[in-house]
């Protein structure tokens, strides 16, 4: 493996993971001297991270961990409901569901789980997302969410603090799960928004009462525009 794609991962990873916080400094001789690689490698994979939205680099200064904002996150949990509705809608109409059957099944598991296990859930919904993908079968769709799924799967790592949270997801996944299998779009659709305005709830319940802070208004809400 190359050393920008070593570079790249391990820190996509650290941020990821919130071993990097938001607003932390990335400096490049640090990093480099840390990842025991040069700068130019380390200075590709800030590039890659930055086009991710999980790097910020401003002019004459060191890049940073991607701040966060409510404004922001609400902005991409719309961006993501806009894709990922359209991509259940096309796996529920996939000639193979068939993979769906057992991942609804091994979620369910997970959720009657007397202690939830969130490495497990986190597996489990890579797997799912993988398996979206590949039923969607649209490449660009599916390119336009991969854009997204780094900065979501930072903040997905929040819920680590609400195990409930992680059981009521798994739960919601068993009913998208049984809607692409049983091929309802509508319902399949459905259900996957339901899972993300509940899941932005929490987000935004997280981030603005461990790093936030009290807001002075209250954050605005997931909805769905409507046609004349």
């Amino acid at each position: 493996m190359e050393q920008g794609d070593v570079a790249y991962r391990t820190l996509r990873e650290d941020i990821t993971e919130w071993r990097l916080a938001p607003g932390a400094s990335l400096g490049e001789v640090e990093l480099g001297r840390r990842l025991g690689m040069s700068r130019t490698p380390v200075r590709e994979a800030l590039k890659r991270l930055a086009r991710e939205g999980l790097v910020r680099t401003d002019a004459g200064r060191s890049a940073i961990v991607a701040p966060l904002s409510v404004d922001e996150v609400v902005q991409l949990y719309q961006a993501r409901e806009a894709v990922e509705s359209y991509l259940l809608r096309l796996a529920a109409h996939a000639s193979d569901r068939s993979a769906f059957d057992e991942l609804g099944t091994r979620y369910q598991r997970a959720a009657q789980r007397p202690r939830i296990d969130a490495d497990e859930i986190y597996r489990l919904s890579q797997e799912f997302d993988t398996a979206v993908d590949a039923a969607a079968a649209n490449r660009f769709l599916a390119g336009m969410l991969t854009e997204l799924r780094g900065q979501l799967n930072r903040l997905r790592r929040l819920a680590r603090q609400r195990p409930e949270r992680l059981r009521e997801s798994a739960v919601q996944h068993v009913a998208m799960c049984r809607a692409i299998r049983d091929g309802d779009e509508a319902e399949a659709a459905r259900a996957g928004a339901a899972r993300l305005r509940d899941s932005l709830a929490t987000i935004i319940d997280i981030l603005t009462g461990s790093l936030l802070g009290p807001l002075a208004d209250p954050p605005p809400a997931l909805v769905h525009p409507t046609g004349p």
